[in-house]
């Protein structure tokens, strides 16, 4: 008795260090009868906690071969347990004695410490139904045609929901998935959403499924003589077991982002209130340069009349002038009385044509005036892109696109300002020189007017001749002087028409420079529009952080979840469920040379092989 008490107590040390790693082997079947060994405490024990860990053997292609549940219990006090599920046997892996089992009640004689034993489920259903799917080059291949083959292998692995099972297992489970490669059979391996590591000789890539998600994986490879240790995955309670980091210090942070983005709004708004005087500046310019071309093309288009008409006063004055000279040698006086008809038509040609040089140049003197106002406005500081890159590093891809606009539009302003200062001299002289025209205009009127008088006022037939001499010599005089005038009226017209003909690419480009702030104003009233939202949607941000903070804490710390029993409702006080699944491997199978024996053999349990140590033949 003696004896046998020693035996069981190594046995007992034995499964002891066996069952750190249960998933070895199944266990062999219970008979269903009780140890005929009396209890020696038939109390209930006292168990301060049970776990259970569910280990599964899956096929290669996710479905299940078998289950089985490694039952540990915490014993403070020794005495019986009750414990229950359906199970096609069980078996003790702490004593040799054997356990009570009726239907789905188990009855267990427990000592003080920790107490495990197995039971072989009959039902074939996990929390997650798995599937695992192979292809070969882009063609679908059973996994068990794999082994040994080569080229560009696919796998996708998926997990679902199985819904008839109790969801609490789904909704509160981590799932890890991992799958080992041979480093000398695989190459090129993607596993998108996978963590890699290297293991030795191995490449292990590991996948996570989150409570309450299915998963989707895809493994590709390039496989060369293939072959692979089975899939495993493995199934715990997903519980925040990591701080989280200060989030105070964290929202301070977001606190200080709404501000900035309403200095940044404040910054827009003042930028849109200079855009939109600019663009009143640039609207001025373009009507001040549109007046101003009208009025060089007002004038080029009278230009031919001008010197049309002088180049009339100019003939008539020369032809009176040679009459007059060759009226001493044989004129008759009676020809002298056409004169001062004609004198006064002169001089009331020539008034005309100075009062539309007047109002040409009161037109141009307004016109002028508003353009230089305007061309003054456009500002004189230097901005370069370098500068523009350097003072905003950070600026997202839109911004850029202002900041360029910005600079072309300031380009084109400076285009302009630098054109205009160019031509300026030229339109700056343009009033003293219609001045210079008027004054000399009027001056020949005024001597044709001083000669008609003193025509008018001669006695007729007194000294005809002494008189028609000096006239002669006053009408030569103003011919003279009037046919220079007409040389330079002909040349200062042909200028403004060459003025005209140039001014209009310039006010073309004034055009474009007010169209260019016209878009620009409208792009930075947008941006306001934008950065008023964005004021609006940024100011609420660290509540609605702290919120979603909240929400997934409260979704993933698990505080609500209580453990139950995956192998019947029945147990009570499970502390802890565990599931170890793992696939058959890809692998090449050998030749069988050991015997019916041998094979009797290979399907004995840990149990059946040391108990055969101390059997007597």
């Amino acid at each position: 008795m003696k004896k046998h008490k020693i035996i069981s107590m190594v046995m007992a040390a034995i499964l002891l260090i066996v069952t750190a790693s249960p998933g070895t082997t199944y266990a062999t079947p219970n008979n269903g009868k009780v140890n005929s060994a009396e209890t020696t405490n038939q109390d209930t024990a006292k168990v301060k906690n049970k776990k259970e860990v569910v280990y599964g053997k899956l096929k290669a292609d996710g479905s299940i071969n078998g289950l089985y549940v490694v039952n540990h219990f915490e014993v403070e006090e020794g005495g019986t347990v009750t414990d229950y599920g359906d199970y096609q046997s069980v078996q003790n892996l702490t004593e040799s004695e054997e356990i009570k089992q009726t239907e789905d009640t188990l009855s267990l004689q427990v000592e003080e410490g920790d107490f495990y034993y197995q039971g072989n489920l009959k039902a074939h259903d996990l929390p997650w139904i798995v599937e695992i799917t192979y292809d070969l080059d882009g063609k679908e291949i059973l996994p068990q045609d794999l082994p040994g083959k080569s080229g560009e292998l696919g796998i996708h692995i998926s997990t679902r929901q199985n819904r008839m099972i109790d969801p609490v297992f789904f909704e509160n489970y981590m799932i890890q998935i991992s799958v080992t490669l041979d480093s000398d059979k695989t190459s090129n391996i993607s596993a998108p959403g996978a963590v890699i590591a290297d293991g030795g000789n191995n490449t292990i890539l590991t996948f996570t499924v989150m409570p309450k998600k299915n998963g989707d994986f895809q493994v590709k490879a390039d496989v060369s003589n293939f072959t692979m240790s089975g899939i495993e995955l493995s199934a715990m309670p997903f519980f925040m077991s990591v701080e989280l980091p200060d989030t105070d210090g964290m929202l301070e942070d977001f606190n200080k982002l709404p501000e900035a983005i309403s200095d940044l709004n404040d910054g827009v708004k003042k930028l849109s209130d200079g855009t939109n005087e600019l663009k009143k500046g640039a609207d001025g310019l373009k009507n001040g340069s549109g007046e101003f071309k009208d009025g060089l093309s007002e004038l080029k288009k009278n230009s031919s009349q001008i010197k049309n008409g002088s180049s009339q006063i100019n003939k008539a004055l020369g032809t009176i002038s040679s009459s007059l000279n060759t009226g001493s040698n044989g004129t008759e006086p009676g020809d002298l009385t056409q004169l001062p008809m004609a004198l006064k038509e002169l001089s009331q040609g020539l008034k005309g044509i100075s009062q539309g040089l007047n109002e040409l140049k009161n037109g141009y003197s307004t016109a002028y005036s508003a353009l230089d106002t305007a061309i003054q406005t456009i500002p004189q500081d230097v901005i370069t892109q370098d500068m523009i890159q350097t003072q905003f590093p950070d600026a997202s891809e839109d911004q850029l696109q202002l900041l360029n606009r910005l600079y072309s539009s300031y380009s084109a302003g400076q285009t302009v300002k630098a054109t205009y200062h160019q031509v300026q001299q030229a339109f700056a002289s343009v009033l003293p020189a219609i001045e210079n025209v008027t004054g000399n205009i009027d001056k020949i009127s005024e001597a044709m007017d001083g000669i008609l008088s003193k025509i008018e006022s001669s006695s007729s037939g007194t000294d005809i001749t002494a008189q028609a001499e000096q006239l002669s010599k006053g009408i030569m005089e103003l011919a003279n002087q009037y046919s220079k005038f007409d040389k330079g009226l002909n040349e200062y017209m042909n200028g403004v028409e060459k003025l005209s003909d140039g001014y209009n690419q310039f006010d073309s480009g004034v055009s474009e420079f007010a169209d260019g702030v016209g878009n620009l104003n409208e792009g930075v009233l947008d941006l306001n529009d934008g950065t008023d939202r964005l004021k609006e949607e940024t100011s609420k941000m660290p509540d609605k952080i702290q919120e979603e903070i909240n929400k997934l804490t409260e979704e993933y710390k698990g505080s609500d979840f209580e453990e139950i029993s995956f192998v019947s409702p029945k147990n009570i006080n499970t502390g802890l469920v565990q599931f170890v699944l793992k696939c058959e491997g890809i692998e090449i199978n050998e030749v069988k040379t050991t015997k019916g024996n041998d094979e009797s053999k290979h399907d004995e349990t840990v149990w059946d092989r040391f108990t055969a140590l101390f059997k007597k033949d």
